[in-house]
C-alpha cells in the first residue's frame, strides 16, 4: 500500500489534475481555484498525492454551523489506491465532524455502481436522486452522513 500525503490545496493544482473523461466534461475547474481565495474558516481544499501524482482535489464549504458540503475531484490515479483512499478520507470527514462540530456532511456524486460503493464506504447515505444533473445530463445521487 503507497502512502497517500496531503498538500494544502493551491489553485495550479487544478491544472495538473488528470480528470477522468466524465469529470472533465462536467467540471468547471475555475470555481475550485476560486475556492481557495475564500476564507478558511468556511471553505478548505487538500490535494492528495500518492506515487508522485495527484489522485484527488479535496475539500468542503460550510454552508451554515454544523452542515458542510464536501467535495472530491478524482484523478484518473484513485483506482490505484482504493484502499488507503478510502480511509484517507474517512479519517479527513472524522476531523471535520470534530473538529468544526459538524452535525451534517453532505456531497453530491454520480449515479452509478463505482460511486455508490465509494459513498456508503465512507459511511454515507443516499438522499435524493438528481435528474439530468450536469451539463451531459447524467444523474447524480445527493449523499449526507448525519450524527
Amino acid at each position: 500500500m503507497n502512502k497517500i500525503e496531503t498538500l494544502i490545496f493551491k489553485p495550479d493544482h487544478t491544472d495538473l489534475i488528470e480528470l477522468r473523461p466524465h469529470d472533465k466534461a462536467n467540471i468547471d475547474l475555475d470555481m475550485f481555484k476560486s475556492l481557495a481565495y475564500m476564507d478558511a474558516e468556511k471553505a478548505q481544499m487538500q490535494t492528495l498525492i500518492a506515487d508522485g501524482r495527484i489522485i484527488a482535489i479535496i475539500g468542503y464549504m460550510q454552508l451554515w454551523p454544523g452542515v458542510l458540503e464536501v467535495f472530491v475531484l478524482p484523478s484518473i490515479y484513485i483506482p490505484r489506491h482504493p484502499v488507503a483512499f478510502v480511509r484517507k478520507i474517512r479519517r479527513y470527514l472524522k476531523s471535520l465532524e470534530h473538529t468544526l462540530d459538524t452535525h451534517r456532511i453532505q456531497s453530491t456524486a454520480r449515479a452509478d455502481d463505482d460511486t455508490t460503493r465509494w459513498m456508503i464506504a465512507l459511511g454515507f447515505a443516499p438522499e435524493g436522486f438528481l435528474k439530468k444533473y450536469t451539463r451531459d445530463k447524467s444523474n447524480y445521487v445527493m449523499w449526507a452522513r448525519v450524527r
